[in-house]
């Protein structure tokens, strides 16, 4: 299942779409063509790097409104 979210009043709502979205159909399309290509622990070293804490992504948006 993949989920579509959104922020209202400070909180994240987030809502599962329709299956026969082309959303859905790319992301599945996306993961089926990348099985076998990199492993997670290849992805974990490629972002290393990267700054992917959500809760202080989360905090900094609340902290704007």
């Amino acid at each position: 299942m993949f989920l579509s979210g959104y922020i209202k009043d400070g909180s994240i709502i987030l809502k599962p779409l329709p299956q026969d979205s082309d959303k859905v159909k790319l992301i599945s399309y996306a993961y089926k063509e990348s099985q076998g290509s990199v492993g997670i622990s290849k992805i974990r070293e490629m972002t290393s790097g990267f700054n992917l804490n959500m809760s202080r992504q989360v905090k900094k948006l609340r902290e704007e409104e």
